[in-house]
Parts: structure tokens; sequence; C-alpha cells
């Protein structure tokens, strides 16, 4: 049986798989290979998610298309050892690789990785699994890691809370009280004057009634409950402001409203 019809898979890596050196790796000729070796590069290559293999005790690396991009700039890993791909990570990801050969499965979200992938430490985020894979006789023959890279989302939300911290920074200038309400009608990034405002509406004024001779009577100063404006919307929440309003007597000719 030949290569080709031990790895019958299409796309890059199944051709470069079929067409490497194995001879000169560890693992020896792939007409040589276990079964279970042939049915986890088969599920590894099938996968359209980024796949990563190793392989017997010096961790022989495999992957698939879709793990094509996380490499970056590296050299070929096909053949290498997995710590000889990963140098600048392995002192996190070889105690992780190492527990998965013992037979101990795991799964990390947004893990943080310094990694060289194009010439520079690169910080990186990535969520990943990895599983052992168990051979003819029963042991661990290698790791099969599923890995999806996180970086982008991460830095964006880490972008996303600091742009919040320094609007509420803003906020807290303005000389009028300002604030983020939710569509549930939760505020936040609120200044301490539109914090201790209840969200009411005005009440409507009503007009004193004259007195049975034709006289308005006179009334006292009052101060209305403050006043919530929308003005706008920022990252999916409405913006208020609030005034306050107060209203003096007809005798005095004035009712006004500062904010």
């Amino acid at each position: 049986m030949n290569a080709a019809e031990v790895l019958p898979h299409d796309g890059i890596m199944g051709e470069r798989v079929r067409t490497h050196d194995w001879a000169a790796t560890p693992l020896g000729p792939a007409e040589t290979w276990p079964q279970s070796l042939r049915t986890a590069l088969s599920i590894m290559l099938s996968s359209a998610f980024p796949t990563y293999l190793a392989w017997g005790p010096e961790l022989t690396s495999f992957y698939n298309d879709a793990y094509i991009p996380m490499l970056g700039e590296k050299p070929d890993a096909l053949g290498r050892s997995f710590p000889e791909v990963w140098p600048e990570a392995w002192d996190i990801v070889g105690p992780i690789a190492a527990r998965a050969m013992r037979g101990e499965a795991s799964y990390f979200e947004d893990l943080p990785l310094t990694l060289m992938r194009r010439g520079y430490p690169e910080q990186t985020w990535f969520s990943f699994s990895y599983s052992p894979v168990r051979d003819e006789t029963g042991g661990v023959g290698g790791v099969l890691c599923t890995i999806h890279e996180t970086t982008e989302r991460v830095q964006a939300e880490a972008a996303l809370r600091e742009s919040e911290i320094k609007l509420a920074a803003i906020l807290e200038q303005l000389p009028v009280g300002v604030g983020l309400v939710d569509p549930e009608g939760t505020s936040s990034g609120a200044t301490r004057s539109f914090s201790n405002t209840p969200l009411i509406k005005s009440p409507p004024e009503i007009p004193p009634k004259a007195s049975a001779g034709g006289a308005t009577p006179l009334r006292a100063s009052v101060s209305a409950p403050p006043t919530i404006r929308a003005r706008g919307r920022c990252g999916g929440k409405r913006l208020f402001q609030v005034s306050t309003s107060s209203s003096h007597s007809p005798m005095g000719g004035r009712s006004g409203r500062r904010g």
C-alpha cells in the first residue's frame, strides 16, 4: 500500500502529507503507520476547522489547510516535533500536551500566548482543546488539537472597554447631567447628577384658578422635577440630558428653565 492509498485526501495539506519524506522522521514510511494514526489524520485533513495533530513520543506534527494561516511566516511545520514548531509558547502549551499524552483532555478559552509568527513577538489569544488519541494498544498515540484564534475579538473588546472609560471621564466634566441608558432602561456611564436623578417626566403645569372677583391669586415659586431629554444614541445606548426648571409667581412675570 502506497502513501496515496493510505491518505486519499485532497487539499494543500493532503497532497503535502502524501509527498512528504516520512522515512526521514521518527514515524517512518506512511505505509507502516498504524490504523489509529491514519484515522486521526483522516479526521484532521477532512475538517474545515483549524486542527493540529501531534503523534508519537516525539510529537511529530501534522495540520490541515485551515491551520496554515496560524503559522504565519514560520518554516514548514509538517513532520517536525511540536516543541520545535512552537518553542516560544512551549512553556505554556507543553504541559497541556503532556497531560493529553497521559490521557487527560483540556480546554482553554481566550488563552494569551506570545508567538513569533512574523519575525517579532506578537500578543495573541486562542481558544482550543487538546484531546488524547488512543492507539491499537489502548494507550495514547497522539494529541488532536482544535484551535480557534480569538485575538481580534479580544482586542476589540479591550478597545471598547477603554473607549467607555474615556467616555465616562468626558461625561463627568459636562455641566449638565448626562448618562447612557440601554433599551431596558439601565443607565451606565452616567454623571453623578444624572445618577441621582429619577427618570421621570415633568408633570403638566396646572394654571391657577381665578378668584370670585376675577383676580388671579399669587402663588409661590415652585421647582418642577428635572426633565429628561433624549439627545441621541451611542453604541446602542440612548444619551440623555437632565434639565431643571422653576416657575415664579405671575406677579413677577417670569418663568424660566435652566439646564
